[in-house]
C-alpha cells in the first residue's frame, strides 16, 4: 500500500529508521531476509527515502551492508541521494557512507570524490574520474542525472 498523506507518510518512515536504528544500537545481526526485503520495498519500491533526512539514509544503508542485505539497485539510489545531498554531509556521516559502500564493494568513483570532500563540485568530481580513468558508464548516467535535477 501506498500513502498519500503526509503526516501517515512521516510516521511510517519514523518507523522504518527506528527499526534500522534498533538493529544497529543493539548490535543484533538480522538475517531474516523478509526484515530487510520489507525495509527495502519501502525504501526503494514506494521510494520513501525522499522523506528521510541524510543521516538516516546513510544509516539505513550502513546497516543493510552490515547485515550482507540491499540490492545494487537499492544502493545505487542511495548513492545518488547522498551526492546530491552532498552539502548535508558532516564528518560522521561521511565515514558511515564510505564504510557502507567499502562493505559492500560498490559505489562509483563520483561518490568517493564527493565523500572526500562534499563541498567539491560535480563537474570538478568528474574530471578527477575523467582522469583516473576509472568512470564506468553507470557513473557518467548517474552524474548526468544528478546534474539534471539541480
Amino acid at each position: 500500500f501506498f500513502f498519500n498523506d503526509t503526516a501517515t507518510t512521516e510516521i511510517y518512515t519514523e518507523q522504518i529508521v527506528g527499526s534500522v536504528r534498533c538493529v544497529q544500537e543493539t548490535g543484533m545481526n538480522v538475517q531474516d531476509d523478509s526484515v530487510w526485503q520489507l525495509i527495502e520495498q519501502k525504501l526503494l519500491g514506494e521510494r520513501l527515502h525522499r522523506y528521510l533526512p541524510l543521516q538516516d539514509v546513510v544509516k539505513c544503508a550502513h546497516a543493510m551492508a552490515v547485515a550482507g542485505k540491499g540490492s545494487d539497485n537499492l544502493f545505487q539510489t542511495f548513492e545518488k541521494y547522498i551526492i546530491k545531498h552532498r552539502l548535508w554531509l558532516n564528518e560522521d556521516t561521511t565515514s558511515i557512507a564510505k564504510d557502507a559502500f567499502q562493505i559492500k564493494q560498490l559505489g562509483s568513483p563520483q561518490l568517493f570524490s564527493v565523500l572526500e570532500d562534499p563541498h567539491r563540485d560535480l563537474e570538478q568530481a568528474q574530471r578527477l574520474e575523467d582522469k583516473s580513468g576509472k568512470t564506468t558508464t553507470e557513473g557518467r548516467r548517474l552524474s548526468a542525472e544528478i546534474k539534471n535535477q539541480h
